[in-house]
């Protein structure tokens, strides 16, 4: 290593031809020869020292030991062979560390982390949790070694792997630590792991297809044993295809006829099961596939029976209608984006997971697909869509704009608290717990002016919350926190709890809400019966299966109320919520009402006058939306609005037997059915062409537009609704490209926009098998070795911790100091000039000679006597004055 290095050392050219002008320059007649060529010398010195400072001289301080970090690979294809192999060189290590080295590690697999902080005495070993198996991401792993190097060492990384890289781009991260100095040595493992005897390496389909055809696809094999094997093909993860081929033991290609497939979006995973077979995570692949044809429409209902009316609608426009429960849907974006129109009708929040209405917004913001909500008893407010993504979406809100025209509520909740509750559900709660929580949210959804109550009953009942106006949400808290399940189970002695308070509520509609997870051997009916002659209502919850299903659901019948069955206690919340919506009447509306055309060109020409409703669900318009038809003023009923690059309307009334059976046995749902999807269906652009291809870890998107006015928009929309814009460069006047690299693995649905037009294309990213050892792994981390002057295979003794030259431990810049003593030169070349300083005096020359002795002493000549100057006038004026004072002596 250099000790000395200059950082700009081009500088260091300029300082003869400095020296030489000031050599000409510097001549001054009048100083004498000595004076002038020492003034000369100096004020060279102090300008070769200021050049010299601009070339950035520093000192570099050797390291005075080693920190090395060992990267321990973890992954699927590192056996047990290889694990031994990787104990032993730790061993070594440790063995011949030096007291003054640093020894750490960090494990890899499908994640990086840091199994031992580097130090001078290791001594754990065991491994860190890195995740799944399944994967190799080295570059992570280096990025990370390299990172807990220390300062003041020379930093090593020591690499034991098999090079089966999967994730990353190890060459890529190489860089960084070549800039830093940080040498990279590395040990190829050798493992017993056979090479895999079938895999599948590569199927080719056409991204979108028309009609309905057979397809072909192209299948890439490869393996080591001549067999029989089988391909077995599924659609959107359902049996579809299979069929027999031959492998001959080597890599080949061969063609396979796939069946027609209905037009949409198919995820298309062919699998390859041979009996001769590793049994290795290489016989999968997957592809997604775009089939146009008649607009695909996905209806989501719970019950689905009242929907059927319009479903057989819909099939006669010619679509193809897909009818499920969301709880039944294949829920991932990639399927969801294969239909053009997704219908979501009259069911309530409970019953539609979270990941089907998070992926439903991704698909009409993102995606470009529509979005048709209709209405009912359980839909939108009334439903608990309240802070639901879905809500995000409509375009409507949930809450009427005139408070006046809202019941006041007197809400009675009886909850359950005998010792039953107390058992625990999943994350450390328990039924008691999760009843107190869907309390405390029913509460928060009352207003102002409403009226709650919460008893809590085992063996006796008490008020935990006396019957009083809305409070605080802190107050609600704090009375539901200190309730503690205990005793047995009186539900008799709740009812009666709340019997005797009943009388005292205020408000338009009086409910009583009673949970429970036992049974009522009592018999609580004729309280159910009083309470219902007094006008207050009940509802029943049988909580679990040793819940009294039927006794709980009698007194619901004789109380006029609801009775529901929850054998999820996580549903407690969405429950008591929807039960406090409904009995509150505030979110719908059972009249007979007319609706009102707003926008004419919404409705055919010519079709039947509009039907009667006999309810609807109170909504409020949002800003920018368009209002087609309405109930009144105040109240909207079919509404759609641009929502991302989709559309989104809503129908704030049923379409089935109870609200819109007018609708159903006429003629107008003939004519609203259309005129309800047609805006929604998103159109098929003729002008854009995206084509997708995957390929040496890297995704190359091409782009052919007809529109040359607009810059295209891409980007990937992952499966949990994740966007990653994809930056497209152009390469001509109608041609785009892109290319990503290190794109996680998973199905992803391709959106490229120009303009209004919006195009699809499903994208699968796979890894590359870490069990197809083609012998690149090894090749590549010896380049890695080479590129960062590191060693492969190295011998691990005590000669091995010695310092190679590496980095520096540190660097100490000189031009502070060059600067200092090229201006004391300065400063000196000055004085030299500027002052009369005898050089003999500031420069002691040494006499050659002894002096000469002085001369003999003599008497000294008198000194001539100096006749005084003449008086001046004043002396002669100040004289006659004295004369004149003075009296004469006698």
């Amino acid at each position: 290593m250099n000790l000395l290095t200059w950082h700009a050392p081009w500088y260091l050219l300029a300082i003869p031809l400095i020296l030489v002008a000031l050599w000409w320059w510097s001549r001054q007649p009048g100083l004498p020869t000595p004076r002038r060529q020492i003034v000369l010398v100096v004020r060279m010195m102090s300008v070769a020292l200021l050049v010299m400072a601009l070339a950035a001289p520093s000192w570099q301080i050797p390291p005075p030991a080693v920190a090395l970090v060992v990267v321990r690979d973890q992954s699927a294809s590192v056996d047990t062979t290889a694990l031994q192999q990787q104990a032993t060189v730790l061993s070594q290590l440790q063995a011949s560390q030096p007291a003054t080295a640093l020894l750490g590690i960090v494990d890899v697999a499908s994640t990086a982390a840091v199994a031992a902080m580097p130090s001078p005495d290791l001594r754990d070993t065991s491994p860190a949790v890195v995740g799944s198996r399944e994967g190799t991401a080295l570059a992570a792993a280096v990025t990370q070694a390299a990172a807990l190097l220390p300062a003041g060492y020379e930093g090593r990384l020591l690499v034991l792997s098999d090079g089966q890289e999967t994730r990353g781009r190890l060459r890529d991260a190489i860089t960084a630590l070549v800039a830093r100095g940080i040498r990279v040595d590395v040990m190829p493992l050798t493992t017993s792991q056979s090479v895999a005897q079938a895999a599948l390496t590569q199927v080719r389909l056409p991204q979108q297809t028309r009609g309905s055809g057979t397809l072909i696809a192209e299948i890439d094999t490869t393996g080591s044993v001549a067999q029989t094997a089988t391909l077995r093909v599924t659609d959107n993860g359902m049996p579809f295809f299979e069929t027999t081929v031959a492998l001959p033991g080597t890599t080949q290609r061969f063609a396979v006829t796939i069946p027609p497939i209905t037009p949409g979006m198919h995820r298309l995973e062919f699998t390859l099961v041979a009996p001769q077979d590793d049994a290795l995570p290489d016989n999968r692949q997957r592809v997604i596939v775009q089939r146009d044809g008649a607009p695909q429409i996905l209806v989501l209902a719970d019950p689905i029976e009242p929907i059927q009316p319009f479903v057989a609608l819909v099939q006669a426009t010619g679509s193809t209608v897909t009818l499920r429960r969301p709880s039944d849907i294949d829920s991932q974006l990639a399927t969801l984006a294969g239909y053009d129109v997704i219908v979501l009708a009259d069911t309530p929040a409970r019953r539609v997971p979270p990941v089907v209405m998070q992926n439903i917004v991704t698909a009409v913001k993102t995606l470009g697909r529509g979005f048709l909500w209709l209405g009912g008893a359980d839909s939108f407010g009334a439903g608990g869509f309240r802070h639901t993504p879905l809500a995000d979406i409509a375009p409507v809100g949930f809450d009427p704009i005139d408070p006046a025209k809202r019941k006041r509520l007197a809400l009675l909740l009886v909850i359950d608290k005998s010792g039953s509750m107390s058992d625990l559900v999943g994350g450390g709660l328990s039924r008691l717990d999760l009843a107190k929580e869907a309390a405390y949210q029913a509460i928060q959804g009352l207003s102002d002016g409403d009226t709650v109550g919460v008893a809590f009953f085992s063996d006796s009942a008490q008020w935990s919350l006396p019957p009083q106006s809305l409070p605080t949400a802190d107050r609600v808290a704090q009375a539901l926190g200190v309730v503690q399940s205990d005793g047995g189970t009186s539900i008799r002695s709740g009812l009666e709890l709340a019997q005797a308070s009943v009388a005292a509520l205020d408000g338009d509609v009086r409910h009583v809400i009673l949970l429970s997870d036992g049974q009522d051997p009592q018999s609580s009916r004729d309280i159910a019966q009083s309470l219902a002659d007094q006008g207050v209502s009940l509802s029943t919850i049988a909580l679990g299966a040793d819940a009294d299903t039927q006794g709980l659901a009698q007194l619901a019948r004789i109380g006029q109320g609801v009775s529901y069955r929850v054998t999820n206690p996580q549903d407690l919340a969405n429950v008591f919520l929807d039960e406090t919506t409904r009995v509150a009447s505030r979110d719908f509306v059972e009249a007979d009402v007319i609706p009102q055309l707003v926008s004419r060109d919404a409705w055919p020409v010519g079709n039947p006058p509009l039907a009667m409703l006999h309810g609807y669900n109170r909504t409020t318009t949002r800003p920018n939306a368009r209002v087609l038809m309405q109930i009144d003023s105040d109240n909207p009923l079919w509404v759609s609005q641009q929502i991302g690059m989709g559309q989104s309307a809503v129908w704030a009334s049923d379409l089935s037997a109870r609200w819109g059976r007018d609708w159903v046995q006429g003629v107008g749902l003939t004519a609203l059915v259309p005129a309800l999807l047609t805006p929604l269906i998103p159109t098929t652009p003729q002008t854009v062409a995206v084509a997708w291809y995957a390929h040496d870890d890297l995704l190359d998107i091409d782009v052919t537009a007809d529109i040359t006015t607009t810059v295209p928009i891409a980007q990937l929309v992952g499966a949990d609704g994740s966007e990653i814009p994809i930056p497209l460069t152009q390469r001509d006047a109608r041609h785009w490209r892109a290319i990503v690299a290190d794109t996680p693995s998973g199905d992803y649905v391709l959106t490229v926009r120009v303009g209004d037009a919006v195009v699809s294309r499903g994208v699968v990213i796979t890894q590359r098998s870490e069990f197809l050892n083609d012998g690149q792994g090894s090749a590549m981390l010896n380049e890695i070795a080479q590129q960062t002057n590191g060693q492969a295979n190295p011998v691990v003794t005590a000669q091995y911790w010695q310092v190679r030259g590496g980095a520096p431990a540190a660097s100490l810049s000189l031009v502070p100091y060059l600067i200092l003593v090229a201006m004391t030169l300065f400063v000196g070349e000055i004085a030299l000039r500027r002052l009369n300083i005898r050089l003999v005096s500031v420069i002691p020359f040494r006499r050659s000679t002894p002096p000469a002795p002085p001369p003999p002493t003599s008497p000294a000549p008198p000194t001539p006597s100096t006749p005084p100057p003449p008086p001046s006038r004043i002396d002669r004026l100040q004289q006659a004055k004295r004369r004149a004072t003075t009296p004469d002596k006698e």
